[in-house]
């Protein structure tokens, strides 16, 4: 995504058809509080958001539709100064959530 939107961060779920709405808030809310240290490169904390701009693929809705609610998926999008700046930090927010996610989900 590049630096011209509003947000730094977009999840995508085909307007909600990939995803429920109770994963997507648990997903903003752990990406808001693992990130929301960074500053904006205008200044001024990280712009999270969903399904505003970059909806997510229609083709991630359809392997919910084909295996069920119990199937999930999100597009996420970063802006490129993310991506540039700060690459190691996310990706690592990144892992520490779906670790996260698969200790719940085993719990």
């Amino acid at each position: 995504m590049r630096d011209i939107y509003d947000l730094d961060i977009e999840l995508g779920t085909v307007s909600g058809q990939s995803c429920t709405p109770a994963i997507l808030e648990w997903l903003l809310d752990k990406l808001h509080g693992k990130l929301q240290q960074l500053q904006r490169p205008n200044g001024g904390n990280i712009h999270i958001g969903a399904n505003q701009y970059f909806t997510g693929d229609p083709s991630i809705a359809t392997y919910r539709q084909r295996y069920g609610n119990n199937f999930n998926s999100v597009q996420i999008e970063f802006a490129h100064w993310l991506r540039q700046d700060y690459q190691k930090e996310v990706i690592e927010v990144l892992g520490e959530i779906v670790n996260n996610f698969n200790r719940q989900a085993l719990s």
